[in-house]
């Protein structure tokens, strides 16, 4: 069993790297009773968020349990869950042979969730600073963040002390749009799995926001 985790800041980019994921055999949404799976897509991400809604509610209820939010988020030490198994059954009810999750809330609570993770491999999924600022300026759900360099960078920080010493690989939004063939082989490579077209699709200009 193989369990990818994609840690994200909000407004990265991210859903275009979960889509490619589940187009090369990670299951990061599951096949709904109806036959088909809930990619959660809209105007601005027509292709889809790929999210698992179970795991962002329940992100948003530690942070809130720990003082925070996703957009003025708590110290890690502060950080907190009184009811571990609760993570734990989330995740049985959820994991396949290959699976992900991405839900840009994970890069605040991972340590939580890790316990209970089996044979985890990280992606730490960044953005260019200036052309990410840019993004997240002009989009009004992100009005509530009070310094949005400081919150990015702290991001980054938190994601990269984390994954010090485990099985991560570091991918810039960027890098994927100038070659996504190199980009998305090394991503194959480090889970070990087939680059497919249909991965190589969702690298299209309808996730090139703000570029």
């Amino acid at each position: 069993m193989k369990t990818i985790i994609v840690l994200s800041g909000g407004g990265s980019g991210s859903s275009m790297l979960a889509g490619a994921l589940d187009k090369m055999g990670v299951e990061m949404v599951p096949i709904s009773k109806w036959g088909y799976k809930i990619v959660g897509g809209d105007e601005k991400h027509p292709l889809g968020y790929y999210e698992r809604p179970e795991f962002w509610s329940k992100n948003d209820a530690i942070l809130k349990h720990s003082g925070g939010t996703w957009y003025d988020p708590p110290l890690r030490k502060q950080i907190n869950w009184p009811h571990p198994e609760e993570l734990a059954t989330i995740i049985r009810q959820h994991e396949k042979t290959l699976w992900g999750i991405k839900d840009n809330r994970m890069i605040f609570t991972i340590h939580l969730w890790e316990p209970h993770l089996k044979n985890p491999h990280y992606i730490v999924f960044k953005r260019n600073i200036q052309p990410y600022i840019t993004s997240i300026l002009r989009q009004q759900k992100f009005n509530k963040i009070k310094n949005v360099q400081s919150w990015i960078e702290d991001q980054f920080s938190r994601a990269d002390q984390f994954t010090m010493n485990k099985k991560a690989l570091e991918m810039v939004y960027d890098n994927i749009i100038e070659n996504p063939e190199n980009e998305l082989n090394r991503l194959a490579n480090f889970i070990d799995i087939p680059l497919t077209n249909e991965a190589m699709n969702m690298i299209l200009p309808q996730y090139r926001h703000f570029k």
